[in-house]
């Protein structure tokens, strides 16, 4: 691969911009085209107008021999290589992003993504760059739900966000350094007399909970603090599968939780459908009215943007990367010793989130009231979530008995519609036919009307889902075409589903209501 370097013609400022390879379009020289240029609007924006390429020293990864130069304060390294080469090589890039680290040498390091991939819809330039030097990307989209405590993937649609965040923080470490949240006072496996103690004890604070179950939700560890307190980290199950505790030692700390919960207000991260649910449904532990999620808070802040919590460590804080310390199943005494170190840092963070979320709310009034809104919201909808919601027994069925009907008709105008012949080759096993089967209904779209197939399904076949159905019907309206079998067809799929959830409904005894 070819070397790149630029060296600062200006007073150097004591930013290193490392680059895991030239993009496509960088021929000449690193960060052109349109998202080079984006890039370095970014970094002149974020110093206010001060900073431009020519005070920084712009390089690529394989130029590190050469040293760095003196008066260097941060290096931020772009793409996967570059991380691996420069400071965390045994992190993926998607996790470590964001995340500062500090070399012995006090420079800090930071990572993001390449602006070309940040621009990319799809993986381009790992099939169109030559020089491409990084991980293979399926370009999969992600969502939030990660297995607990691991930072969740990243969407490439988002990766243009995080490299602007990034770039952000980049310059406020250039200027300020790290931010001092202080050290974290940690008592790990304390006397139970102590936590009781600690937890119904405290009134009208703010409680920060976290916990550790296995994949099964079976307790492992609770962390907790209040306001200004150490964090304490119980354990519930040893590595061997005993009681940390004895059994009654266990039940009395459990049951303070419970105390602690309803006379504090709680914050978690993602505990309205994990930590407090899990509690409260199998371990009967209650929750409070006062409740605090800082995922709704992201979510508020950030709506499109990832919210699992290294997301948002990386975005309002600068803690060092720590979600991949945890040993989540223990097998030996050092393995849990990790897993409770884990989850006390995480038990910090929720503060340092919370302190963050609540500046952003008195910096910005309207998104305050948003994020209150939100965080209001969480206990009746757990409650519905728990209790279920009370529902009419009659008029259930007599929508689904409607519904039936109505599907009866569909499948008569059907028939009308394509045909006796074709309805007879489509209908398939069932006599639903192509209205229910996406093979029957990708035959006669395709192949028996002859259209063309709007994309493809990630198994490579012809879509015919809603989305597909509505582009082909947008795609036919522009060539004066209209059939339809089409809205047709997403009618008997919407009354089809609403009478499979209907009709599969838990309804409880009406003396459960009492």
């Amino acid at each position: 691969m070819t070397k790149f370097r630029h060296k600062p013609k200006l007073p150097y400022c004591g930013l290193t911009i490392v680059l895991a390879n030239p993009s496509r379009f960088d021929t000449r020289e690193l960060l052109t085209g349109n998202a080079g240029t984006w890039f370095l609007d970014t970094l002149r924006q974020a110093a206010n107008g001060k900073l431009i390429r020519f005070h920084c020293d712009i390089r690529t990864s394989n130029t590190r021999d050469e040293g760095l130069l003196e008066g260097t304060r941060v290096v931020f390294c772009l793409g996967e290589t570059a991380q691996h080469e420069w400071f965390a090589p045994q992190t993926e890039l998607k996790a470590q992003r964001g995340s500062p680290h500090v070399a012995h040498d006090d420079i800090i390091y930071l990572s993001s993504f390449t602006p070309q991939d940040s621009h990319d819809f799809q993986a381009y330039e790992q099939r169109l760059n030559a020089n491409y030097r990084g991980a293979h990307d399926d370009d999969a989209e992600a969502d939030d739900s990660e297995v607990k405590g691991h930072k969740g993937a990243t969407k490439r649609t988002n990766y243009k966000f995080w490299l602007g965040m990034d770039t952000y923080k980049c310059v406020r470490l250039l200027n300020q350094g790290l931010a001092n949240t202080g050290r974290c006072a940690v008592s790990v496996y304390p006397d139970a007399e102590r936590v009781v103690s600690e937890l119904q004890s405290t009134k009208n604070s703010t409680l920060y909970l976290d916990i550790e179950t296995l994949f099964d939700r079976t307790l492992t560890c609770v962390g907790f603090a209040f306001e200004g307190r150490p964090v304490y980290v119980f354990p519930i199950r040893r590595y061997h599968g005993g009681l940390a505790y004895d059994v009654l030692k266990t039940c009395k700390m459990m049951a303070a939780l419970g105390t602690a919960m309803r006379d504090n207000l709680c914050v978690t991260h993602n505990g309205h459908a994990f930590d407090w649910l899990v509690l409260a449904h199998h371990y009967r532990i209650p929750f409070g009215r006062r409740l605090y999620d800082t995922m709704i808070a992201q979510n508020r802040c950030w709506p499109e943007a990832e919210k699992s919590l290294g997301h948002c460590l990386s975005l309002w804080t600068d803690e060092a990367y720590h979600k991949d310390d945890g040993v989540f199943d223990p097998h030996n005494t050092q393995q849990e010793e990790a897993l409770w170190n884990y989850n006390a840092k995480d038990v910090h963070a929720l503060r340092l989130l919370k302190a963050a979320f609540d500046k952003a709310g008195v910096d910005d009034p309207g998104l305050g009231a948003s994020i209150e809104q939100g965080q209001q919201m969480i206990y009746p909808y757990m409650v519905a979530a728990l209790r279920g919601i009370r529902a009419d027994a009659a008029k259930i069925t007599e929508i689904v008995t409607e519904n039936d009907r109505l599907l009866t008709q569909y499948l008569r105008i059907a028939k009308v519609l394509i045909g006796p012949d074709n309805y007879a080759i489509l209908k398939g096993k069932s006599e639903a036919g192509f209205l229910s089967s996406n093979k029957q209904a990708a035959k006669y779209f395709y192949e028996i009307q002859k259209y063309k197939c709007p994309h493809k399904t990630d198994t490579g076949e012809d879509a015919v889902d809603v989305k597909a159905m509505l582009k082909l019907a947008i795609a036919l309206k522009k060539k004066s075409i209209e059939n339809p079998v089409i809205p047709l067809r997403l009618k008997f799929a919407e009354v089809k589903k609403e009478t499979s959830m209907l009709s599969n409904l838990n309804l409880w005894p009406e003396k459960a209501y009492l």
